[in-house]
C-alpha cells in the first residue's frame, strides 16, 4: 500500500517526522509523500536523520500548494519536485508557510464573535497554542463537544473539521468566512511553480470543493490542460466517488494518485474513504 498525502507537525499535523515514518513503517507502506501545507520544511528534517531506521519504504519528494481559482480555495499536490528549485520559488520565499500564533489568535477571536451572535457555546479559555493549530480546528474541535450546540451545528451543516472549514470558514456567503485568498497564488501559478521545480501535478481532494456539482467543476479545472492528474483515492472520497475519479482519469488520459490526506491516526495512513479503501501501490506505479 501508499500514501502520498501526509502532513507533520510542520503543517497542521500532529505527529513530527519520525513519528510519521514510524507509522509508515508499521503499516507496511511501499511509497509515501509528506505533503505539508505551502512548506517543505520537513526535507531539511529528513536530511539529518538516518531515514532506515525509521522507515524502509521510498518517500517521494511532495507538497500542497493551496491558491485561488476563480472564488474558492482549492489545493494541488506537487511531487517529485526539486527540493532546492522549490525553496527558491516565489511561493515558498514569501513565507506562505503556515500561520503564526499572533494570525490565528485573530481569526480565533473572530468566529469567537460569530458564535456569540448564533448563541453557539464554547470554552471562553480556548486559545491558539502552537503555529500549526489553525483556529478553524480549535474552535471546531471544541464547540462539537457541548450538546446544546447539536441543533444549531445540524442547521448549518456542521458535522466535522472539513465541513466547517468548506462550507464556512472560507465560504463566502457564511458569517464565519474569512478571506483566505489574500497572498494565496493563483492556480496556474501554482501548477507552474511545481512544473518549473521539476515536479508533476494533481488536484488534491476534488470532491471536498464549495460548488453545486464536484464534476462541472473538475471538468472545467482540467480543460485548462494544467495538471498531470487527480488524486483519486481519499479519506473523504467514498467508494462510489473514488470509482468515478479512477474511470474520469482512464477516459482524459490523466495519471492517478492516492492519499488518506493524514493528519491524525483517524484518518487511517495508507487508506481513502474513511479508513475502509486501501491505496494500493498499482495506482501509481504508471508514474513512479
Amino acid at each position: 500500500m501508499i500514501d502520498l498525502h501526509i502532513h507533520t507537525d510542520n503543517s497542521d499535523g500532529e505527529f513530527n517526522v519520525v513519528d510519521i515514518l514510524k507509522i509508515a513503517q508499521e503499516k507496511e507502506l511501499k511509497y509515501i509523500s509528506l505533503t505539508d501545507h505551502d512548506n517543505i520544511n520537513v526535507y531539511n528534517q529528513l536530511n539529518d536523520i538516518e531515514i532506515s531506521n525509521f522507515y524502509k519504504g521510498e518517500i517521494i519528494s511532495g507538497v500542497e500548494l493551496q491558491c485561488k481559482y476563480k472564488d474558492i480555495i482549492i489545493e494541488v499536490l506537487g511531487y517529485k519536485i526539486d527540493i532546492d528549485k522549490m525553496k527558491k520559488t516565489k511561493i515558498i520565499r514569501e513565507g506562505l508557510v503556515h500561520s503564526t500564533i499572533e494570525g490565528e489568535t485573530e481569526r480565533l477571536n473572530y468566529i469567537k464573535t460569530v458564535c456569540n451572535k448564533l448563541n453557539i457555546k464554547y470554552d471562553e479559555n480556548i486559545k491558539i497554542n502552537k503555529p500549526n493549530d489553525m483556529a478553524n480546528d480549535v474552535l471546531l474541535d471544541n464547540i462539537i463537544t457541548y450538546s446544546e450546540n447539536n441543533n444549531t451545528l445540524i442547521e448549518l451543516g456542521i458535522t466535522n473539521r472539513t465541513t466547517f472549514y468548506r462550507n464556512h470558514y472560507i465560504n463566502y456567503k457564511s458569517p464565519f468566512f474569512i478571506d483566505m485568498t489574500t497572498g494565496k497564488p493563483d492556480f496556474i501559478d501554482a501548477v507552474q511553480t511545481i512544473k518549473n521545480c521539476g515536479g508533476i501535478c494533481f488536484l488534491a481532494h476534488p470532491v471536498e470543493y464549495i460548488c453545486e456539482d464536484y464534476k462541472k467543476l473538475l471538468d472545467e479545472i482540467i480543460s485548462l490542460n494544467k495538471l498531470d492528474g487527480i488524486e483519486c483515492v481519499q479519506k473523504k472520497h467514498s467508494k462510489e466517488q473514488i470509482e468515478y475519479l479512477l474511470e474520469y482519469c482512464e477516459r482524459n488520459k490523466l495519471l492517478k494518485s492516492g492519499g488518506s490526506d493524514f493528519h491524525r491516526l483517524a484518518d487511517c495512513m495508507g487508506h481513502g474513504n474513511q479508513g475502509t479503501y486501501p491505496i494500493n501501490d498499482s495506482l501509481v506505479l504508471e508514474w513512479l
